[in-house]
């Protein structure tokens, strides 16, 4: 490999490929996975490269991949259609590029750091290439930390629930609650959500975690109820990725029946993104959820690039306002604005509106004086581990009773 680099008077590029088949229609999954395998193969074989070589100017050159160099309007890499008997098959490639002598001197290093280029493509969407850089390789470790970290955190009972109060803004009586994962590892210490759960829901750990949160959050209800503070909602966030495990409508219904609970009183909060990636199954499913009585709310609501006209389709009871909408009102013109058109959405379609990261009464009187009905936010409350929720149930319990008087 020196050899070549020498003689070439260039860097020589190792490329590692992780393909990706985009099962658009179900009449396609059919298909032989062998038929399948060797299409790709021969597809990709063509279309993408053969010998890449990266020039000092940091351009790609090799005989054979047109397709990379020239993509499509957006600049990535086009993808590779197969057709079969049912129809045609899209196949796209992330692309991990590690350069020699740069990032490692031999084979088996530069195989290890293109691999973990090749993720990071996947990470950012997939369907395009990123060169290894030093940095890469240290969120790799992290990574791989928290994957093995993970696979005994529920074991050894490292998770725990807070939960952040929600509120009425007219008149600041306790509506309910959002249920908060967190994670404190022997090894780790507390890593962040933000940190985590994307690791969980690709290693699909997120399915047993999202479990284990829906029960806990079901056993505060019932232990609140049991002393006699009755919480009238609680909301539980749900990864998409749970919405591919059979069976996941009945275990919730069978747990809220255990700790003898009503569906109505479990919020389901989705993320906007996963309606943007929603299937025509994934329907089926909310409503199956929502006939159960369960209530469903769109979480971080504004972040993404949902269809108005398919969100009104949709068996939705509550849009939460996310917290960088919140942050810079009533100062920032265009957030205003903004969160201003959520609410009159939101009310339009019969939707019950929630803000999130409220932190001092100017924002608390913006969203009420513009119909926003629910918030919660430091303002309030922090998230509040289990104890302190239930004196903090217990001592609103007791304002709102003198308040009575």
């Amino acid at each position: 490999m020196k050899r070549l680099a020498v003689r070439l008077l260039t860097s020589t590029a190792l490329l590692f490929v992780g393909t990706e088949v985009l099962w658009s229609d179900p009449l396609l999954e059919p298909l032989p996975l062998q038929t399948v395998q060797n299409q790709k193969k021969a597809a990709l074989g063509r279309a993408l490269f053969f010998d890449p070589i990266l020039s000092r100017d940091g351009t790609i050159s090799c005989a054979h991949c047109h397709d990379l160099e020239n993509g499509g309007d957006d600049g990535r890499p086009r993808s590779v259609g197969i057709e079969g008997r049912l129809g045609t098959l899209n196949i796209s490639a992330s692309i991990g590029v590690a350069l020699y002598p740069d990032n490692g001197e031999n084979i088996m290093e530069l195989i290890k750091n293109a691999d973990n280029a090749m993720y990071l493509a996947k990470s950012m969407g997939k369907n395009n290439f990123q060169f290894f850089v030093p940095e890469l390789s240290r969120r790799m470790h992290r990574r791989l930390e928290i994957e093995q970290g993970l696979n005994k955190a529920l074991k050894n009972g490292e998770f725990w629930l807070a939960f952040q109060p929600q509120y009425h803004l007219d008149d600041h009586s306790l509506y309910g609650a959002e249920a908060l994962l967190r994670w404190e590892s022997e090894e780790l210490g507390i890593v962040a959500p933000d940190e985590f759960i994307p690791v969980a829901e690709e290693t699909g750990m997120i399915n047993a975690i999202g479990k284990f949160v829906f029960e806990e959050a079901c056993k505060t209800l019932a232990r609140l109820d049991a002393e006699g503070f009755s919480l009238d909602n609680i909301a539980v966030n749900v990864s998409s990725k749970q919405f591919t495990e059979k069976g996941l409508p009945e275990f919730f219904t069978d747990t809220v029946a255990r700790y003898g609970l009503t569906p109505a009183r479990i919020t389901l909060e989705i993320t906007e993104r996963y309606i943007m990636d929603t299937s025509a199954y994934d329907d089926k499913l909310l409503d199956t959820f929502k006939e159960l009585g369960f209530g469903i709310s769109v979480d971080d609501f504004g972040t993404g690039y949902s269809s108005m006209s398919y969100l009104k389709k949709l068996p939705i009871d509550t849009i939460k306002i996310d917290k960088s909408f919140i942050r810079d009102i009533p100062h920032d013109t265009s957030d205003n604005e903004i969160t201003k058109a959520i609410i009159v959405l939101s009310g339009s379609l019969g939707y019950k509106t929630v803000a999130e990261g409220i932190e001092n009464a100017e924002q608390e009187h913006f969203l009420l004086e513009h119909g926003c009905h629910y918030g919660q936010g430091y303002h309030f409350s922090r998230p509040l581990p289990f104890d302190e929720f239930v004196d903090f149930v217990r001592s609103r319990a007791k304002e709102e009773e003198k308040a009575a008087l």
